[in-house]
Formats: C-alpha cells, structure tokens, sequence
C-alpha cells in the first residue's frame, strides 16, 4: 500500500517518558516528509498545546494539520484555523458531570484555549503546569459545556475512575465517546468522535483514502484510530487491548526509535 499519511499519538508514543522526541524520531520524520508522506499529531491535547507542540516537534512545513481533541478538531498547524470541531453533546456533559460529582472526582471542561473546574484541586493544578494551559473555578461546569466544551477530562483516583467507567457504559451510546488515555484520564467526547473519524475527516480534506493512513498509538483512546486507519500500528510498550486491536506491533517502545522502525519497514521500499 502507497501510505501518505501518518497519525502519531503523542504521550507514550512519539514521546518517551520524559515528554521529549528523540533526535533519530526527529530525523525519521523528516526523511519521511521528504518522500511525501503527511505526518499528522493526533491526540487527546487540547488544540491550543497540541498547536505549540506541532510547531516545536515538526515546524509548520511538516506539521500542516493537528487532530485534537480524541478527534473533536482538525486544525491547520499554519493558520490555527479548525477546519472540524464537534464539541460534545449537553446532555451527555450533563450525565457525566453528575456521575463524577457523586464520586467526588475532579471535572475538567474545555473551551478555547482553557479548560474550567469547579475545585481548584492539586489534580488540576499539576496538569495546568504540565501542559502549561491556563485554568479557571467556576461554581457550575454546565456553563462552560453549553458554551461548546470539546471534552470532559475525569482527574482522579484510577479505582474511582474504574467505577464511574461501570457506570457510564450503559449510557454511552448516543450519549459521548468515552475512554482512558492516562489510568487517572478517562476522557469523554461527542458520541461519534474519536480519534478514528478525525483521521477520516483529515483524509477527506486531503482527498486521500483512509487505506493510504497509518494509526499509530499505545493507549484506550487509540483503539478507534489503530481500527480505523489503513494500517494500525501499536507501540511496543502499547497497552495489551490495544496490541490486541493493532494490525502490527512494534519492536520499538517509546523510549526507542519508533519513526525510524515504521520508515524502514514500510516506507524505505515503496514508492511514495
């Protein structure tokens, strides 16, 4: 297959344990980018980090196209424009806002280039220097999601999470998207997002098939987009479902060069 494209998932895939690219990834996506091939973040961040880290990790030229959000936003890496946004649905918000609240479980909503909690928690407050992204308390979240929140974001206990997880899956469809990128994330978008149909929208955008991508991830939230890309590559270190789901694991974990195995192994040979 003439693969053009390319869909990394960031933490734990492009990026080893100390959130950094090595130099041999570095140099593999350039080679790649030399052949043609379009090299697509695509991650759970939220679209103003996942912007700056874009245009840190792979500059404008390569980075012409971001999917944020588990899949919420295309976005244009040059302009920022949002060329797909799908914020999730109120009443989906509305039930899993009440469910984390029962557990006393952390809530964080997004809009632009924030996000909003009821608590000023530690949680929060680490994750805001971690990404570097601005927060705010507000006395009801429901305001911030009826405004458009692309994502809720459960920041807490792992066991807690599980439960609320229990709880939620009856009432998922129809309702949000609902998964684990970190075991103290569990995430939730609108019901027909995922990573999987951010790459179908960017590929129709680029007037490619979705047989000419490539998913490459290591977490739950990556399950759809390894699904539904032509080629679903998991990472070494990839959590064993998504092994499972996966078309090929890599030798490589994140601590190693993953670019540069997928270069050799499926693209040094074809021509682009």
């Amino acid at each position: 297959m003439n693969y053009k494209l390319i869909a990394f998932d960031m933490d734990d895939t492009l990026l080893n344990g100390q959130g950094k690219m090595s130099k041999e990834n570095h140099d593999a996506l350039d080679d790649l980018v030399s052949q043609g091939v379009q090299i697509v973040l695509c991650s759970g961040r939220p679209t103003s980090v996942l912007l700056g880290n874009a245009r840190a990790l792979l500059g404008e030229k390569q980075g012409e196209y971001i999917i944020s959000f588990n899949g919420g936003v295309v976005c244009s890496v040059a302009t920022g424009e949002e060329l797909v946004r799908i914020p999730m649905l109120p009443e989906g918000g509305k039930i899993v806002l009440e469910a984390a609240r029962k557990k006393g479980v952390l809530v964080q909503a997004y809009l632009g280039s924030d996000f909003y909690v009821e608590i000023d928690d530690p949680r929060a407050q680490k994750y805001s220097q971690g990404l570097s992204m601005a927060y705010s308390v507000v006395n009801d979240l429901m305001t911030i999601i009826n405004q458009g929140s692309l994502k809720l974001l459960l920041n807490g206990p792992r066991e807690k999470l599980l439960e609320i997880e229990k709880e939620l899956t009856p009432l998922a469809p129809g309702n949000f998207t609902m998964a684990f990128s970190k075991p103290e994330y569990l995430e939730f978008v609108h019901p027909q997002v995922h990573k999987g149909t951010g790459i179908e929208a960017l590929a129709r955008i680029l007037g490619l098939s979705v047989d000419q991508t490539i998913g490459v991830g290591d977490s739950y939230n990556d399950i759809e987009m390894l699904r539904t890309a032509g080629l679903g590559i998991a990472v070494a270190n990839a959590k064993p479902e998504v092994k499972e789901v996966a078309d090929i694991v890599l030798d490589s974990s994140n601590e190693e060069s993953i670019v540069l195995e997928i270069r050799r192994r499926f693209f040094d040979s074809q021509e682009v």
